[in-house]
C-alpha cells in the first residue's frame, strides 16, 4: 500500500515537471514571437532588455556641489525610473518597464527592462537588483516616495531582500526652485519651461501608460508601447540634464531669474553659502510673503527691531494677521503699550481668518481689553 503511494506520488510529480517544461518551451515560443520589441533582446522566459549608448548633456561639476555633498564623481550616479500597472502603489501594482542609466566617461549608459508578462517578474528582480548598486546615489523624479518603495514592495511580495539606497529626488528640489514661478513642477512643465526641452509626438501621457499595457498582455503586440519606452527614456534622460542645470544654479545664484530666489536662498543657507542671506534679504523687498516672513523673524532674533517693524508693516496688506500679530506682540511684550497693541490687532480683518486664528485673536483681545 505504501509502495502504491509512494508510486503514485512519484508519477505525479513527473507529471508536474514534464508539464512546466512543456508550458516553459511554450512560453518561449511565444515570447519570441511578439511583435513591436525592436531593440530588445530576451533575457528571461517573460523579460527583455534594451541597452544604448546616449551622448552625456554638457556636464556641470561644481568644485563645492549642492546635491551630491561634494562627495561623488559622475560615475557614482545612477539614475532610475519606472513604469507600472497602475499609478496609486499598492500590493497590486507591478513595474512593467524599468529604466537604469549610468554615466560612463562621456556617454551616458542606459538600461531598459520590459515584463512582457507578470510570470516574469521574480527574474526582473533578480537582474535589477544587481544594476541598483547600493553604493550608488540613486537619482530619480519621485522615486523617494514612489518608485523605491514600489520597488521595495515588490522585492518583499517575492521574498527577495533589496534595501532602499541613498535617493535623490530632483522633484522635491524643483517645487523649492520653482513652484512658486511656475506652478506645476510636473516633469514635463519643467522640462519645458525652464530646460527648454520639447518632447516628439511619440511621447505617451503617464496616465495612459497602465491601461497600454493591460491592451499589449491581451494582443502580444508591443507597437504601441513604443511611446511608453520613449516616455520612460526621455524621463531618465532629463533628470541628467535637470540635475546639470540645477548644479548651475546653486555655483551662480545670480545669474538666473527664472527661479524662487528665498527658496534658493535657504538651500544655499542650509550649506553655508555665503549667497543665501543674500539672496533672501534681497527677495524680502520685492515683496515675498515667506521671505519677508522669515527675515521678520530673523529681525526679531536679532533684536533688530526698526527692520522687523518695517517689514511687518509692508507685509500687513498681503497677510494682515500675521503682520498684526507680530505688531500687536511688540507693542504689548517690547513697548508695554497694551493699547497700541489693541489698535493693531483690531485692524486685522475677520473675514479673511481661519477658524483657529479667529480663537487665537479672540483671546489676545480678551487677554488686552483686561490689561487695559
Amino acid at each position: 500500500m505504501a509502495r502504491s503511494s509512494l508510486s503514485s506520488r512519484l508519477g505525479a510529480l513527473r507529471q508536474a515537471q514534464e508539464l512546466t517544461k512543456k508550458t516553459t518551451v511554450k512560453s518561449k515560443e511565444q515570447e519570441v514571437s511578439i511583435k513591436g520589441l525592436d531593440g530588445f533582446h530576451q533575457v528571461a522566459p517573460h523579460l527583455w532588455l534594451r541597452e544604448e549608448n546616449l551622448p552625456l548633456p554638457q556636464p556641470y561639476w561644481s568644485k563645492d556641489p549642492y546635491l551630491y555633498n561634494g562627495q561623488r564623481q559622475a560615475e557614482d550616479f545612477l539614475f532610475y525610473d519606472t513604469e507600472t500597472t497602475g499609478l496609486s502603489g499598492g500590493a497590486g501594482t507591478v513595474p512593467f518597464l524599468v529604466g537604469i542609466g549610468f554615466i560612463k566617461g562621456d556617454a551616458f549608459q542606459f538600461k531598459q527592462y520590459f515584463l512582457s508578462d507578470y510570470p516574469g517578474e521574480g527574474d526582473l528582480l533578480a537582474l535589477i537588483k544587481k544594476d541598483l548598486d547600493p553604493t550608488k546615489l540613486h537619482v530619480s523624479y519621485n522615486g523617494k516616495t514612489y518608485d523605491s518603495h514600489l520597488i521595495r514592495t515588490r522585492f518583499l511580495m517575492n521574498r527577495m531582500n533589496w534595501m532602499i539606497p541613498p535617493q535623490l529626488d530632483l522633484l522635491t528640489i524643483s517645487r523649492r526652485l520653482w513652484k512658486n514661478c511656475i506652478g506645476s513642477c510636473k516633469l514635463s512643465n519643467i522640462e519645458e519651461v525652464i530646460l527648454g526641452i520639447k518632447r516628439q509626438t511619440q511621447d505617451v501621457p503617464g496616465a495612459l501608460v497602465p491601461q497600454m499595457y493591460f491592451d499589449f498582455l491581451k494582443s502580444r503586440d508591443a507597437k504601441d508601447l513604443q511611446g511608453v519606452f520613449y516616455h520612460n527614456q526621455e524621463d531618465i534622460y532629463s533628470l541628467v540634464k535637470l540635475l546639470f542645470y540645477i548644479e548651475k544654479i546653486f555655483a551662480h545664484p545670480f545669474e538666473y531669474s527664472l527661479v524662487d530666489r528665498f527658496r534658493l536662498g535657504l538651500c544655499l543657507q542650509e550649506i553655508n553659502r555665503p549667497e543665501g542671506p543674500i539672496l533672501i534679504e534681497q527677495s524680502a523687498s520685492l515683496p515675498h510673503y515667506h521671505s519677508m516672513r522669515y527675515m521678520g523673524n530673523l529681525y526679531k532674533k536679532r533684536g533688530d527691531w526698526d527692520k522687523a517693524l518695517s517689514l511687518w508693516r509692508e507685509l500687513a496688506s498681503i497677510k494682515p494677521y500675521f503682520a498684526y500679530t507680530e505688531l500687536a506682540k511688540y507693542y504689548e511684550h517690547k513697548q508695554k503699550d497694551p493699547i497700541k497693541a489693541l489698535d493693531y490687532l483690531n485692524l486685522i480683518p475677520l473675514n479673511v481668518l481661519r477658524e483657529g486664528q479667529r480663537n487665537e485673536l479672540e483671546k489676545r483681545l480678551k487677554r488686552l481689553k483686561q490689561k487695559i
